[in-house]
């Protein structure tokens, strides 16, 4: 359902009717994607490296300037937000791939082409 629920949101988001929307979002999610992807690839040509890492590190940035201001057990915090950022972006990026590819899900009952 998880997995379902977020492959709809970025079909939403990929597929939009309006262009400023559509282009927005693809270039982001692509990016964020295309970053992941080329991790492998980053050991044998190191300038892929920085694509890799700003995907990381932007993100990570907001995710943690948020966190240390809302949570006030700042300790537990910091241990749950490095894997669960991880698992963020891995996630995302397949299921931005499942988004792309069109990927039959199920919502509310109903199987949905995306």
């Amino acid at each position: 359902g998880f997995v379902s629920q977020h492959v709809r949101w970025n079909s939403g988001g990929f597929y939009a009717a309006d262009f400023q929307s559509r282009i927005g979002y693809r270039f982001v999610v692509l990016y964020l994607a295309v970053s992941i992807i080329l991790i492998p690839l980053a050991f044998f040509f190191p300038f892929l490296f920085m694509l890799s890492a700003t995907s990381f590190v932007f993100p990570g940035l907001l995710a943690f300037t948020a966190g240390m201001l809302y949570y006030e057990d700042r300790t537990s915090f910091l241990l749950w937000f490095v894997p669960s950022m991880l698992m963020f972006m891995f996630f995302y990026s397949l299921a931005t791939v499942l988004a792309i590819f069109k990927i039959s899900v199920k919502w509310k009952g109903t199987v949905l082409k995306t």
